[in-house]
């Protein structure tokens, strides 16, 4: 009964290779996730620094930028990034 339960936990090397693919794939999606994630640190960093150099009679850049971010179109052009 041993034996058959083994079976599953053994990974023949084709296994190992399809394996190793998909936690390639994984690992490259992570990094864009993390890249994604610090550019949207900066540009949070930058709307504070921003924010604290506001005159306080100004619009406030967080949300002018959020406000922007709303109605901007689903896909912008070179000149508009």
């Amino acid at each position: 009964m041993a034996d058959a339960h083994a079976a599953p936990l053994t990974i023949g090397r084709l296994d190992r290779s399809a394996i190793r693919r998909i936690a390639a794939r994984r690992l490259e999606q992570i990094a864009l996730k993390l890249a994604d994630l610090r550019r949207m640190q900066q540009a949070l960093a930058h709307l504070l620094a921003q924010r604290e150099h506001t005159r306080p009679e100004l619009p406030c850049p967080i949300i002018a930028s959020l406000a922007q971010g709303y109605s901007a179109p689903a896909h912008r052009t070179t000149e508009q990034r």
